[in-house]
């Protein structure tokens, strides 16, 4: 149930990745009883989360899309979202770059149909990962400092696991490029009002919109 949810993602914060995925399924089998179809979806997609932090790269990808079958099944766009961005994660660890861009804009385009800053934040934040990844520092950190202020302007409870990966991805990003520089494209993110974020994610890094619909890869989610 919720409670043994809760308690699983305490001991994942805590690194008691076992204990936690022990608790998930538990909650997981709970859920099916009572045949609730979105708490079965998050169990999935954090005992995903699970997999991927103990380097299963191949299970997290079952997890994640066995959640995002779920939501997609119920019309749960926020939960296909966050599949979309979970997966695109999943790609860079690949250095599947394509299908990374893929995810993560497809997420953008539904997050901004949604209103939803911290949804934002979170596609933000794998396209920062993503420009990081392709040696593209000045771009990372303007996406990841949109990011964090997106954040910090929804007022929402972050997961730590995500709060990790925007400090992996600023800390990376800054020792890329030079510091002054570094500098300037962390705060330009930080100060850029969120309709001129998203149009600067949504470009390619030659500065022309990205050919194709956004909306593809979630069909493939």
């Amino acid at each position: 149930d919720a409670a043994q949810r809760n308690r699983a993602y305490v001991n994942f914060q805590l690194g008691h990745h076992r204990e936690a995925q022990a608790r998930l399924e538990q909650a997981s089998a709970m859920f099916a009883e009572m045949d609730d179809a979105t708490g079965m979806a998050w169990c999935s997609n954090h005992l995903g989360d699970i997999a991927l932090e103990l380097g299963d790269i191949a299970e997290a990808r079952r997890l994640y899309e066995a959640g995002a079958d779920i939501f997609r099944k119920t019309d749960n766009r926020w939960g296909l979202a966050r599949s979309a961005c979970d997966l695109g994660h999943l790609a860079c660890e690949e250095a599947n770059y394509d299908s990374a861009r893929a995810f993560f804009r497809s997420a953008l385009t539904v997050f901004r149909e949604l209103e939803h800053k911290r949804g934002l934040a979170l596609a933000f934040e794998g396209l920062a990962r993503l420009a990081r990844e392709e040696a593209e520092p000045a771009r990372a950190l303007t996406l990841a400092g949109a990011a964090a202020a997106l954040r910090r302007a929804s007022g929402a409870v972050v997961r730590s696991e995500d709060d990790r990966k925007l400090e992996r991805t600023r800390d990376r990003a800054f020792a890329q490029g030079d510091p002054a520089f570094s500098n300037q494209a962390w705060t330009k993110g930080w100060h850029m009002p969120t309709d001129e974020a998203l149009q600067y994610a949504l470009m390619s890094s030659q500065g022309r919109m990205a050919p194709g619909s956004v909306r593809d890869r979630l069909a493939d989610v």
